[in-house]
């Protein structure tokens, strides 16, 4: 319990970085947005496919 909620946490930093990171560092373009609604929802996806595996259990 203790590890999923740290992954969870680690997951959510990570996505924060992420899109800080392209938000500041890009000119804002279509392309990037794009690719970076693509990733958040990858991770949500890994995510919650991840929290029904556990829970299935």
């Amino acid at each position: 319990m203790k590890t999923k909620s740290l992954l969870t946490g680690l997951a959510g930093l990570v996505m924060i970085i992420w899109v800080g990171t392209v938000i500041f560092t890009t000119p804002f373009d279509a392309g990037m947005l794009f690719l970076t609604v693509g990733f958040c929802l990858v991770i949500f996806g890994i995510f919650f496919y991840a929290q029904r595996q556990t829970s299935g259990q």
